[in-house]
């Protein structure tokens, strides 16, 4: 029994400290760190102009595997996470925040109460419509992208 204890014991503590394999992304200008598990939906921009999305797997320390289609790191110009939710929410959010800007800016056109309209869409319908566009996205000329495996 005790040699069944020590066994599960070693067991639980290779799995703790074993490195899950991934894409480690390093901010050049500061200490951020990204790490992106293997088999996670990721969306990868090339540099002949194509994108891949989807759940990617590790091939060897310089390339991955995305639908079937074998992808170099040094080919990437820029990686970022691409979860059902935002595939979902982020249109949603442009429609809302697009909607509230035309409305504020009819606000600012109908003049006198309409500025009211204004003050009260603007502040919303900026964040909602521009945050999409530039959010959780890690292009190589401010990230280093590198393999980790086990």
């Amino acid at each position: 029994m005790k040699y069944f204890i020590t066994f599960i014991f070693c067991l639980a503590m290779t799995t703790l400290f074993a490195q899950s394999k991934g894409i480690n992304l390093i901010k050049t200008t500061s200490a951020d760190t990204t790490f992106l598990k293997e088999n996670r939906r990721i969306k990868v921009k090339t540099v002949d102009g194509k994108s891949f999305a989807g759940k990617f797997s590790i091939i060897d320390d310089s390339e991955i595997n995305i639908k079937g289609r074998i992808i170099s790191m040094d080919s990437i110009v820029s990686i970022r996470k691409a979860s059902m939710f935002s595939a979902i929410a982020s249109p949603v959010s442009i429609i809302v925040g697009g909607a509230l800007l035309v409305g504020a800016i009819g606000g600012l056109a109908a003049g006198g109460y309409g500025f009211l309209m204004t003050a009260a869409f603007l502040p919303p319908g900026l964040p909602l419509f521009i945050v999409p566009f530039t959010a959780n996205k890690h292009p190589i000329k401010k990230w280093k992208y590198e393999i980790v495996s086990d």
